[in-house]
């Protein structure tokens, strides 16, 4: 039996939120498509207090990655 990428892939599709944040929990929406099938679900990361301010940004903005940036490309170019 001759394994191929093809043969190992198990699903076609992850969508993953709008993700939901409350002061003592984040809500993840997760979707899967596989062939014919979709399915939902939900995945919660509940805290025993309060730790996000939903209405505060801050902390879910989107911020450059480490090679976005003038350090991540010297880095970059210092490893062979």
């Amino acid at each position: 039996m001759s394994l191929t990428l093809e043969s190992l892939k198990v699903i076609d599709r992850l969508e993953v939120g709008p993700v939901i944040v409350e002061p003592r929990r984040l809500v993840a929406p997760y979707r899967v498509l596989a062939g014919d099938t979709d399915t939902a679900t939900r995945l919660i990361y509940r805290y025993e207090e309060a730790v996000f301010d939903p209405d505060d940004p801050a902390p879910f903005e989107k911020r450059p990655r480490a090679g976005n940036t003038e350090r991540g490309r010297v880095a970059r170019n210092l490893l062979p």
